[in-house]
C-alpha cells in the first residue's frame, strides 16, 4: 500500500508519460525520507518491463553539516552508496549557492565547501530564528533549481512527505506566502518554469517511512536523524553565539500540528494538504515572479518594495539581515 502511493503519485500525474523527458535528479540529503526515496526509485527501476519506473536518474546529494570533520564522515559514508545505486552522483554543500554554479564537482568531491564561512556568517547575521530557517529553505530550493539547469534536467524528485509538507504549508501562511500553497504542496511544483519539483512521497507519513526503512533495509542509507521540522538541519546548532534550534515559527507550527495529529485529530495533515492544493493565486502573470522564491508577485507592490524584483515576504527576510555586506552578497546571488 505504501509503495502504491509512490507509484500512484507518479502515474496519475503522467510525469513520465507522453514522450516526456526521463532524465531526473533524485535529491538525497541523508535523512530518513531521502533514504527511502532512493530505495523506492531503485525498486521501481528493477521491476519487470510493464511496471518499471522509466527514468534516467542522477543523484544530487546536498550536505548542510557545518563542522568540517563531521562533513567528511558523512561524505565518506555516502560514497559507499554509490555502488548500491549505480547512477551518476554529484555532491554539493548547501553553501555552494553563495558562489558560481558553473560546473559539476569532479572525482566525487563536494562542491561549495569553500563557501561554508560565508554561509555561517550569513545565517548568524539574521535577527530571528524564524527568518533564518526560512532563508535556509529558500537557499536550498534555489540551489536545486540552479543545479538542475546546469545539468539541463527539467525534473527534480524531492523527498517531502505528509508531515514535512503540512509544516511547510503552515509556515508559508505565517510568512505571507499563502498564494504559493498549491505550488509548495502539490506533487508537481512548477514555480520555476524550466524545472519541476516532483514529490512522489506526498501521501506517505513519517510512520510509513520508518516502517519501510526498518523492514526493507533502507535505514542503512540514513546519515542523520530526521526532525519533524525539515528546515532545521545542523546537528551542531550553536555557532557565532547563536542557538539555531531556538524556538521559531517553524518549531511552533510543527509542535502544534503534531499535537493535533496525536490528540484525536488523525486527519489533520491530510486535510491541510487537501486544502492547500486548492489555494492558487489570482495573479497568474508569469512575468512578475519573485527572483528568490519564485512565487507570483504583484506588479503594484513591486513599486513600493526595497528590492522590487522580490516579493514582500522575501523583502521582510532581507530586513532581518543585520550585516550590509551579507545582504549585498545574498542579493547578488539572487540576481545572478
Amino acid at each position: 500500500m505504501i509503495k502504491h502511493k509512490f507509484a500512484y503519485s507518479l502515474g496519475t500525474n503522467r510525469i513520465y508519460k507522453d514522450g516526456k523527458s526521463k532524465e531526473t535528479i533524485v535529491m538525497y540529503t541523508g535523512d530518513a525520507n531521502s533514504a527511502l526515496l532512493l530505495s523506492l526509485v531503485k525498486q521501481g527501476m528493477d521491476q519487470d518491463s510493464h511496471r518499471r519506473l522509466q527514468i534516467v536518474p542522477m543523484i544530487v546529494s546536498i550536505f548542510d553539516e557545518l563542522d568540517e570533520g563531521k562533513l567528511h564522515l558523512l561524505h565518506q559514508k555516502a560514497l559507499n552508496f554509490t555502488e548500491i545505486f549505480p547512477w551518476p552522483w554529484h555532491f554539493f554543500h548547501v553553501s555552494a549557492i553563495l558562489g558560481p554554479i558553473s560546473t559539476l564537482p569532479e572525482n566525487s568531491s563536494i562542491s561549495g565547501t569553500e563557501n561554508i564561512p560565508l554561509y555561517k556568517n550569513l545565517l548568524a547575521s539574521v535577527a530571528s530564528n524564524s527568518a533564518r530557517n526560512e532563508l535556509k529553505r529558500l537557499l536550498f530550493d534555489l540551489l536545486l533549481w540552479r543545479i538542475a539547469k546546469l545539468c539541463q534536467v527539467d525534473k527534480v524528485m524531492v523527498s517531502e512527505n505528509v508531515e514535512s509538507l503540512s509544516n511547510i504549508s503552515f509556515n508559508a501562511l505565517c510568512f505571507g506566502r499563502g498564494s504559493s500553497l498549491s505550488d509548495l504542496t502539490s506533487v508537481i511544483d512548477k514555480r520555476e518554469p524550466e524545472v519541476a519539483f516532483i514529490r512522489p512521497m506526498r501521501e506517505i507519513y513519517d510512520k510509513e517511512v520508518h516502517f519501510l526503512n526498518e523492514n526493507e533495509g533502507s535505514s542503512q542509507y540514513i546519515l542523520k536523524s530526521t526532525s519533524q521540522n525539515p528546515i532545521i538541519f545542523d546537528d551542531k546548532p550553536v555557532y557565532n553565539g547563536i542557538n539555531h534550534r531556538a524556538t521559531g515559527i517553524q518549531t511552533l507550527t510543527s509542535d502544534f500540528l503534531s499535537s493535533l495529529q496525536t490528540g484525536g485529530f488523525p486527519a489533520t495533515m491530510t486535510t491541510i494538504l487537501s486544502v492547500s492544493q486548492k489555494v492558487v493565486p489570482l495573479n497568474k502573470d508569469q512575468d512578475h515572479k519573485c527572483l528568490f522564491c519564485r512565487i507570483r508577485n504583484s506588479p503594484e507592490k513591486e513599486k513600493i518594495l526595497a528590492e522590487p524584483k522580490c516579493c514582500l515576504p522575501c523583502n521582510n527576510i532581507f530586513k532581518e539581515i543585520k550585516s550590509d555586506d551579507d545582504l549585498a552578497l545574498l542579493l547578488k546571488i539572487i540576481r545572478n
